[in-house]
């Protein structure tokens, strides 16, 4: 199995796994939208596709939601 030989693993965000202990799916979708919004606003500066790219994740995960 391969794995980075010059750095850790990396891992998503919690909130991109799946709700934790005792979270509603609903809680977890409302958690992982404010999470989106809060990238999306860190990353208009400075990459115009990046509104794109995080409205098209939004709906990805209403989609899953839903």
């Amino acid at each position: 199995i391969w794995r980075s030989q010059r750095e850790a693993m990396p891992v998503p965000p919690s909130w991109m796994v799946g709700s934790k202990h005792g979270q509603s799916l609903a809680q977890a979708i409302k958690q992982g939208l404010d999470e989106l919004t809060a990238m999306e606003a860190g990353q208009l500066a400075s990459d115009p596709g990046a509104a794109a790219a995080s409205q098209e994740k939004r709906e990805r995960l209403l989609e899953y939601g839903a």
